[in-house]
């Protein structure tokens, strides 16, 4: 009975916890919002981010130009569980996206889970952008140069149901031909899968460790289990994520290194090129005939000498695009042998887990033999004080060696579950030694990849640059030789001037003396010309004057007979006021006066202002919605009805309008200061230095406000 209980227990305890795990996973998925997804794409005209989440959320997108980025900012509270906290992209111009993380706890998700304030998205400089959202989803298009892509949502069927919030694990292919199905380019968020022959090739010790274990054999990867999956994102969120703001500072450092490098490469090649030149020059003043025939010459060699560097540039780069796509493939197929290792720690791990199970069990057994022969022993003892008969006292004696028996299989069997249990542990430290190789080998060839990345761009830079050099060499050599030629027409006309004065001097003398007098003329022409147009200014000059003098008069007679229609609209108001027997105060005169008078949005905009000044926020309030009615791209009253809603205590509708008014104009620097002061206020302090940082970069050096802001930010960073 108690054999048949062990073997019931832990599957209704499996079920429990399986519910209890369901659960609140679907409550949660109810109720936070989760980024479960983001991809990239790239084509000819532009790079496309794609966003998606299980339930809707109002996102705002805003660019700031220095440095050069995209901020998307996320209104309300999100959640990802995505160990990525940098994700490098390289295309198009789109470098990376950062996560900026927040301090908030959803009291539904668990502890895999954290806040986003926002994703920035780092450009190499600065590109149109279009933006767009649906229900699930937010496409973000990132124009290429001279190119213009709009942002489109994808259909509804392509987003991701709100009952699975969490991303897709690792796939890993366990055929050829779910290897054929793979693309050829790896995405920039999961890696490519691999096929399992090929895997085995990066870590051969790693097959050695596994067969020390004759009870573990090679899971398949499609049967991974829940548990090894869960291991693998974690090694990799804690592979990835380390201490991304110091690898980004030793990234920047280790660029600006190569772009000085780069710049004295390229000043001692101008020098190498302009001293060659200068000696050629001095060696070859007697060689050649003019000075075009020798620029003419020397232009010719230069290009020769760029095309020369053209072409071994291109070679450089074909070898530096060989040796990416082999550390590209290289650390896609040490990725799929890392999966394997993993699955057969998981495996060694399980394999530990059930020795613990029969060590247990085979302890239960020996409690209960030492417990049979303790009562045998008690027995056989009692039997022997009592007296009893001989045929009693051998029945017990019996018993007695039976028992004692029975404990000392049940000791010794124990003893080889324990050295069992020993050999399985020292196999898993070993497999679990062995992974964490794996994981530092991975690491280095992550960082060999980005090296080679870095060294292709750097190639191509160079490419590039020499192309430019060897475009202008040719262009060099096409002024030269116009020049030459154009040298060449000189002469021969010199030549044949002094054909012409040996034959006839006079003939030249009376040409001579009428092309003076045919400059003369158009000389006395363009006089003429001068004083016509001078005459004509003046003219309009005097009738425009004389228009506005006219234009004057009458306004001031409009002027003054809107002035007595004024002061008869006075006195017919005393009058009225004495029939009446009321009184109007001087401030309601005015507030009527106002609201006849207001016509534009600016007016509109001060009528508010001075509203809000007096404490009579509702009446602003409907003029600043006038004025947005009127013109809806005035960012200065979209942060005038962000300071009105913060002050009557709405700090969600405040800081809308403060990120409308950055959507107008990212430049905006009050708005930021006005956003920088409310996540302050809410202590949303990411979003607060972000703000305080973009303040202090665009204001003026001299305004207290942009010293108030510089403040703020050291402050921060020292926090």
């Amino acid at each position: 009975m108690k054999r048949s209980m062990c073997g019931v227990v832990p599957v209704l305890f499996f079920c429990a916890i399986g519910a209890s795990m369901i659960a609140p996973l679907a409550a949660a998925a109810q109720t936070s919002v989760i980024l479960t997804d983001i991809q990239v794409k790239e084509d000819d005209a532009a790079v496309q981010l794609l966003f998606t989440t299980n339930r809707s959320i109002p996102i705002e997108c805003y660019d700031l130009a220095s440095p050069p980025q995209i901020v998307v900012d996320f209104m309300g509270e999100i959640f990802s569980n995505r160990s990525e906290e940098v994700m490098m992209i390289n295309q198009g111009g789109v470098r990376q996206i950062r996560v900026v993380r927040g301090t908030r706890e959803s009291a539904e998700l668990g502890k895999a889970y954290y806040a986003i304030d926002f994703l920035i998205i780092d450009l190499d400089e600065t590109r149109r952008y279009d933006f767009t959202q649906g229900l699930s989803t937010a496409v973000l298009v990132v124009s290429k140069p001279g190119k213009a892509a709009k942002a489109v949502v994808p259909e509804k069927k392509e987003s991701v149901p709100a009952a699975a919030p969490e991303i897709a694990p690792v796939p890993v292919a366990s055929a050829p031909a779910a290897a054929e199905k793979s693309p050829a380019k790896p995405s920039p968020v999961l890696p490519m899968p691999v096929p399992e022959q090929e895997a085995v090739v990066s870590v051969p010790a790693l097959p050695a460790l596994t067969a020390d274990v004759p009870e573990l054999k090679k899971p398949a990867p499609e049967k991974k289990s829940a548990v090894a999956e869960k291991k693998a994102r974690k090694s990799k969120r804690l592979a990835v994520s380390g201490d991304s703001q110091a690898k980004a500072a030793e990234k920047k450092k280790e660029a600006l290194a190569t772009k000085e490098q780069r710049k004295t490469r390229r000043t001692a090649e101008k020098k190498s090129e302009k001293a060659p030149a200068k000696a050629e020059q001095k060696r070859d003043q007697k060689k050649y005939a003019s000075d075009a025939e020798r620029d003419l010459a020397a232009a010719q060699a230069r290009k020769q000498q760029r095309d020369a560097a053209v072409e071994q540039a291109r070679g450089q780069v074909q070898d530096s695009r060989g040796r990416l796509a082999a550390a590209e493939q290289e650390l896609l197929q040490f990725q799929a042998t890392m999966l394997d290792a993993k699955g057969n720690q998981e495996k060694a791990r399980a394999a530990l887990e059930k020795g613990g199970q029969d060590m247990g069990a085979a302890k239960e057994a020996a409690n209960t033999a030492w417990m049979n022969y303790s009562a045998a022993k008690n027995d056989l003892t009692v039997a022997l004080q009592k007296g009893l008969t001989d045929e009693i006292i051998a029945a017990k004696q019996k018993e007695y060696e039976a028992a004692k028996k029975n404990m000392e299989d049940a000791i010794a069997a124990a003893e080889r579950v324990k050295q069992k249990l020993t050999a399985l542990a020292e196999d898993e430290a070993k497999i679990k030694a062995a992974v964490a190789n794996a994981a530092a080998t991975e690491q280095r060839l992550s960082a060999q990849l980005a090296v080679e990345k870095q060294r292709a761009q750097d190639q191509e830079e160079l490419l590039r640059a020499a192309t430019a050099a060897a475009a202008a060499a040719k262009q060099e050599v096409e002024q030269a030789e116009a020049a030459y030629r154009q040298y060449e027409l000189e002469l021969a006309e010199e030549e044949l001037k002094k054909s012409l004065a040996a034959i006839d001097s006079s003939l030249l003398q009376a040409l001579e003396e009428e092309k003076k007098q045919q400059q003369l003329e158009e000389q006395r022409k363009a006089q003429q010309e001068e004083l016509s147009r001078k005459l004509a200014a003046e003219r309009e000059d005097k009738a425009r004057s004389e228009a506005e003098a006219l234009k004057k008069a009458a306004a001031e007679k409009e002027k003054q007979s809107r002035q007595k229609e004024v002061r008869a609209q006075h006195a017919q108001k005393k009058r009225s006021r004495r029939a009446v027997e009321s009184t109007v105060t001087a401030a309601e005169e005015t507030k009527t006066a106002q609201r006849q008078v207001i016509q534009s949005a600016l007016e509109l905009r001060n009528a508010g202002l001075e509203m809000q000044r007096q404490g009579d926020y509702d009446a602003a309030m409907k003029y600043y919605q006038q004025a947005l009615m009127k013109d809806p791209q005035f960012a200065t009253v979209h942060n005038d009805l962000g300071i009105l809603y913060e002050q009557k205590g709405f700090n969600d509708k405040a800081k809308t309008a403060y990120l409308e008014a950055l959507k107008i104009d990212p430049r905006y620097i009050r708005a930021h200061s006005n956003l920088a002061l409310l996540y302050e206020k809410t202590q949303d302090y990411n979003k607060a230095h972000f703000h305080w940082k973009q303040r202090a970069q665009l204001g003026d050096p001299n305004d207290p406000w942009t010293a108030k802001a510089r403040e703020k930010v050291n402050e921060f960073e020292k926090k």
